[in-house]
C-alpha cells in the first residue's frame, strides 16, 4: 500500500519520528521547501523596495508644505499626527505620511 504524506505536515505533528524517505520524496520536498523560501525571499525584497522609494522631508520642508510653525510640528508629533523618523541620525517626515494628512478622506 502506497500511502503519502505531506512531508511538512509529518514534521510538525511528528517532529521526533524516525522515517524511511525515498530520494523522490525527498526531492519534491526540497523542491517545495525552496519554492517556500524564494516566495518569502521575493516579499521581503518588494518590501523593502517600496521602503526605498519612500521620500523622506526634513523639518523644514514639511513646516513649508504644511505652512505651519516649529510648534505646530512639535505638536503634531506628540499626537502622534506626523510621527518623526530618524535617518542618519537626522529628523525626518515621510512623504507617505504628509500625503495621508494632506489628502481629503
Amino acid at each position: 500500500m502506497d500511502m503519502k504524506l505531506d512531508l511538512f505536515e509529518l514534521l510538525r505533528e511528528f517532529p521526533e519520528a524516525n522515517l524511511t524517505v525515498h530520494a523522490g520524496d525527498l526531492g519534491h520536498f526540497a523542491r517545495e521547501l525552496l519554492a517556500e523560501a524564494r516566495q518569502d525571499f521575493e516579499r521581503e525584497r518588494a518590501a523593502i523596495a517600496e521602503e526605498k522609494k519612500e521620500e523622506y522631508l526634513t523639518p523644514e520642508m514639511v513646516k513649508t508644505l504644511l505652512r505651519i510653525s516649529e510648534s505646530t510640528l512639535y505638536r503634531m508629533a506628540k499626537a502622534k499626527i506626523l510621527v518623526p523618523v530618524f535617518v542618519g541620525g537626522q529628523k525626518r517626515y515621510r512623504r507617505s505620511d504628509l500625503d495621508k494628512i494632506l489628502s481629503p478622506s
